[in-house]
C-alpha cells in the first residue's frame, strides 16, 4: 500500500532543506534526473546536450525507467545507509569525467575555479585552486 506524503521545508537562512515525512513517521528523499531518449535541445543549454537515439542507442522511456529503477535500488542497497560509502566513492571516482581537469564551482555568493582532484572520505570535492591552495 502506498503511503501518502506531505512536503515540509525547514529554513535556516541562507540554506533550506526540503523533505517528505510519511504517515508512518519515516522520512523520504526524492531524487530527480532528466534523460533524453529520442531528442535533445540543440541550443540554450550550459553544456552540450544529446540523447540515446542520437548516440545509436534506441530506447524508450519505459524500459529506461525500469533499468534506472533497478540500478538505483542496487545502489541504495550498496550504500547501506552510508556504511559502505567508501565503495560508492571509489566506484564514482573510477567512472568520473574530468578528474585532474579544470572545474568551476558556482556558489550563490562566489565562483571557485581550480582543478578537480578527488572527493575526500566524506564525499566533499577536493580541488586545487589556481593559486595552488588546496580547497575542500
Amino acid at each position: 500500500m502506498a503511503e501518502t506524503t506531505f512536503s515540509s521545508t525547514v529554513s535556516r537562512s541562507p540554506h533550506r532543506v526540503e523533505g517528505d515525512k510519511l504517515p508512518s513517521g519515516r522520512f523520504a528523499v526524492v531524487i530527480g534526473t532528466g534523460v533524453n531518449c529520442t531528442n535533445h535541445p540543440d541550443a540554450g543549454t550550459v553544456y552540450p546536450a544529446s540523447d540515446f537515439a542520437a548516440r545509436g542507442v534506441p530506447i524508450t522511456v519505459e524500459p529506461l525507467f525500469e533499468r534506472l529503477a533497478m540500478s538505483m535500488a542496487e545502489e541504495i542497497a550498496r550504500w547501506d545507509r552510508g556504511a559502505n560509502f567508501r565503495a560508492i566513492r571509489q566506484a564514482w571516482l573510477a567512472r568520473s569525467v574530468g578528474l585532474g581537469e579544470p572545474i568551476r564551482v558556482n556558489l550563490a555568493e562566489r565562483v571557485i575555479e581550480g582543478r578537480f582532484d578527488s572527493l575526500d572520505d566524506d564525499g566533499r570535492l577536493i580541488l586545487t585552486r589556481l593559486d595552488a591552495r588546496g580547497r575542500r
